[in-house]
């Protein structure tokens, strides 16, 4: 068992909506922003600007993390970065990832590839492509404290990514049960779903039961963490910090769902502007996010790495580069596919 010293007893918080960072008309004037109410400690599963492929393995590993019962608290996100980034890339846990398990990896971007390696100009292989080269390094963490400025991010639910039944409930499985859920962890407490969605019947709330009707729900990363705030109150708690596990994407999209600002350039630079907004002075730096599996291939594109590898026919080989994999967006909803796109464009 890791040592005390990786456990605290501080709320967590798995957002596994989708996500995105809504761009003004007139972007100009900055994107806009929010003082948060409490200290905050939040993980970015991916870069600004990209989108996210959810691995339905990653959110339940997460999930059964911290349901466990343990007398030191549950496990710091800092101290859960390394295994986590492992799981997302090779499929297990980092003290497995040095192995030849890493040949096992989540197999549905691989097939995005290779079903579209005679178009490189296809959507869904410019969307594999950055988010596999993206040059943010994958769940990295910024502390930020109670009265800071946060831009605001949205999220958003969708029944027809699972299917509601004749009562209004979600119609949920193995491969969707973590999935469109925005779920608090309290030492000590069963696990509580902030959002008002298909999975909680709200019958003496009026409001709430009529959009529960609605194809979506919307909410912003204030509105969740006054949510947070408003729970624990109830629970007799005061909330002081929040560590938070966000798997949702990171698209920059306007009014319309289209890819914002339509400039590539002008895009870039206000991507930028953000990522420095949410990290600057204030991202956590530890040796946690560090191992051998991460340091592999060290200065080569994932997606370089990755099509070197998979791309090629299977043949045994003297020198063979390691390749890295990510996940794969789907079409429609499909029941045996445990991966969902995070994502608007």
């Amino acid at each position: 068992m890791p040592p005390s010293s990786n456990y605290d007893r501080i709320p967590k918080l798995m957002i596994t909506t989708h996500g995105k960072w809504n761009v003004p008309r007139n972007s100009a004037n900055g994107h806009p922003k929010f003082t948060l109410p409490y200290n905050v400690r939040i993980m970015y599963a991916t870069g600004m600007g990209v989108v996210n492929y959810l691995d339905q393995t990653l959110a339940t590993r997460i999930d059964n993390e911290y349901r466990k019962k343990n007398g030191y608290g549950m496990r710091k996100i800092n101290k859960f970065k390394k295994d986590l980034r492992s799981l997302d890339i090779y499929g297990c846990c980092d003290a497995l990832a040095c192995k030849d398990n890493r040949r096992n990896s989540n197999p549905i971007i691989k097939q995005v590839l290779k079903e579209e390696k005679e178009d490189s100009n296809s959507e869904n292989r410019v969307m594999a492509k950055e988010f596999l080269d993206h040059t943010d390094e994958p769940y990295r963490i910024t502390s930020k404290r109670k009265g800071a400025t946060m831009p605001l991010k949205t999220h958003e639910i969708t029944s027809n990514e699972f299917g509601v039944d004749e009562e209004g409930n979600a119609i949920r499985d193995y491969t969707n049960i973590n999935d469109n859920r925005v779920i608090l962890y309290i030492p000590g407490r069963e696990p509580i779903d902030v959002l008002f969605n298909w999975d909680k019947v709200n019958k003496d709330e009026p409001y709430i039961t009529a959009k529960l009707r609605t194809q979506y729900i919307a909410i912003t990363f204030k509105e969740i963490l006054m949510r947070v705030k408003k729970i624990c109150a109830d629970l007799g708690i005061e909330i002081t910090d929040l560590d938070i596990i966000d798997l949702s994407c990171n698209v920059t999209i306007d009014g319309d769902g289209v890819k914002a600002p339509s400039d590539p350039l002008y895009r870039t630079e206000y991507i930028n502007k953000l990522r420095k907004m949410i990290f600057g002075d204030d991202e956590i730096l530890s040796s946690s996010s560090s191992s051998s599996s991460s340091s592999l291939n060290e200065g080569k594109g994932l997606f370089d790495m990755f099509t070197t590898k998979w791309m090629q026919p299977t043949v045994k080989s003297k020198s063979k580069s390691k390749g890295k994999t990510r996940k794969k967006p789907h079409k429609k909803p499909q029941k045996n596919r445990k991966k969902s796109r995070r994502s608007y464009v």
